[in-house]
């Protein structure tokens, strides 16, 4: 491992029976990787890869270099008994750990300050909301002094204002600790991350810099039809002109390609110009990215 490597994955393939939940995956964390955002759709292998890191499930061939003393974990739900105050938490960490309490004291208020929990320190954790407890988690990590703490869904089921509190305690903590958040929901990923891992079917489809990412398919075409029930024409019309759809919005007025089409949608759109609101390019999100990687992967 280089010097900076907290991690290290090389040809990592781990299956359960005829089953492969990753399939030969190669790649690295470094202590300045920053925020990493690790996604994937349902099944992708995510949680198997993080298991694999932790050492909790078998791996069928290649290596996982790390030291397990460098990382922590906290779950999507953090479970704590109810009669424990946070302060009390954070101590049983530490006796888990086998670190000594007493040079910790001072360390813990500091912890529970820095995740906005210093006026609950006394208070029972069986009355925390969602939030506080995903803090306290998040508390039970960093009081662990490790390099990298790995987050797994930590803004699901948070409200709004909850969701953004956690979000700006993440990128705080960042400052200090390489962070690598397992995540649904992309909005939140692209919001804080630096780098991507993206999994799909057991595959490492991208390792690298968010900002590459995005730079693959910086750009693509929007089209906006004036009504939805002419939808169906307007697809049509352009498929049938050698043009394919790549995603279709939420919004059915809204139709999306890749950025390589755009002269030819202008042209195809001066056509059928009675069903055309606008045409435009916009910048690509991190879902539509995301998407567009997603649909066009096969398996070879």
């Amino acid at each position: 491992m280089k010097i900076d490597e907290i991690i290290k994955i090389e040809n990592l393939t781990v299956s359960f029976g005829d089953f492969t939940a990753l399939n030969n995956i190669s790649c690295s964390i470094n202590e300045n990787s920053g925020v990493v955002g690790l996604i994937g759709p349902n099944g992708a292998g995510k949680t198997t890869l993080i298991n694999a890191i932790l050492g909790q499930v078998k791996i069928s061939n290649g290596t996982v270099f790390c030291d397990h003393n460098d990382i922590a974990y906290c779950p999507d739900m953090p479970s704590f008994e109810p009669y424990l105050t946070a302060e009390e938490v954070l101590e049983q960490s530490l006796r888990l750990k086998r670190k000594n309490i007493r040079k910790n004291s001072e360390n813990i208020d500091t912890i529970l300050s820095s995740v906005g929990l210093q006026d609950a320190k006394n208070r029972f954790v069986g009355s925390f909301s969602r939030g506080m407890k995903q803090r306290l988690g998040i508390a039970s990590a960093i009081i662990l002094e490790p390099k990298l703490i790995f987050l797994d869904e930590p803004t699901s089921a948070l409200d709004p204002f909850g969701k953004a509190d956690i979000l700006s305690l993440i990128s705080n903590i960042a400052q200090s600790f390489t962070i690598v958040i397992s995540s649904h929901s992309l909005n939140d990923i692209e919001k804080i991350a630096d780098t991507l891992l993206v999994l799909n079917k057991g595959n490492l489809l991208f390792s690298g810099k968010l900002i590459d990412f995005l730079s693959e398919g910086s750009l693509y075409a929007e089209v906006e039809i004036k009504d939805s029930t002419s939808l169906d024409y307007v697809l049509s019309y352009f498929r049938d002109n050698g043009v394919d759809v790549f995603t279709e919005s939420q919004n059915p007025r809204v139709i999306k390609f890749p950025k390589e089409y755009f002269s030819s949608v202008l042209s195809i759109s001066a056509n059928i110009s009675q069903y055309i609101q606008s045409c435009s390019n916009k910048k690509m999100s991190l879902d539509d990215a995301f998407s567009n990687l997603v649909r066009s992967f096969k398996i070879s």
